[in-house]
């Protein structure tokens, strides 16, 4: 697999990136903004002509760039056709923020499942869905919507929990231990910790 797209994409795609403060597109595109090195990000979104000074574009089809990772928040309903459509783009990796998957009943769990088949179908790397993100501190990657990052570092950290990841950045920064990646996993629709065990090894 190629984790590569995943933790030094040079090109990320929101799908869901939102102009507004208080919603995750925002934060998301905040994050990934903040990142000083030379990484290309594109808001996707019909709702809106800019986000974060950066202009969108209306569906992720229609992006004329190589994209190396999306990061999808819409709702968990359309979240299938968008992970296709990355596929059908040639997207190597996903993070799917988006909740209501198999954490709320029979429903979102076929949802799920259907991710995993697409991913497989596409050889995606997928993480999620509902989770916090993906951050790659070394690299100033910020990949998730977390109101913050750690410094950069040693030590990597998996969690299930996004709650886990975010009290663990806020440790860090309060006691000065550096990170080199977080990564949420959620509902682990397709990836679980072992897999990302064995990358980080």
């Amino acid at each position: 697999m190629r984790f590569s797209a995943l933790f030094s994409p040079r090109s990320v795609a929101v799908i869901g990136a939102h102009a507004e403060e208080g919603h995750v597109g925002y934060a998301l595109m905040k994050n990934l903004l903040a990142d000083q090195r030379e990484r290309r990000i594109i808001p996707v979104t019909e709702k809106f002509s800019e986000v974060c000074g950066v202009p969108t574009t209306p569906s992720i089809s229609a992006v004329q760039a190589e994209i190396d990772l999306a990061v999808i928040a819409v709702a968990s309903d359309r979240v299938p056709l968008v992970l296709r459509e990355c596929g059908q783009k040639g997207i190597p990796a996903a993070i799917v923020i988006s909740a209501g998957f198999k954490e709320v009943g029979a429903e979102g769990a076929a949802r799920e499942a259907e991710l995993a088949v697409i991913a497989r179908e596409y050889d995606m790397i997928l993480v999620g869905p509902n989770c916090l993100g993906v951050i790659n501190a070394n690299e100033g990657m910020n990949a998730s919507f977390s109101a913050g990052g750690p410094t950069g570092g040693s030590i990597a950290f998996v969690s299930q929990s996004g709650a886990i990841a975010t009290s663990l950045i806020d440790w860090s920064l309060a006691e000065g231990v550096g990170f080199s990646k977080i990564i949420s996993l959620g509902n682990e629709a397709l990836l679980s910790e072992i897999a990302f065990l064995e990358y980080l090894r």
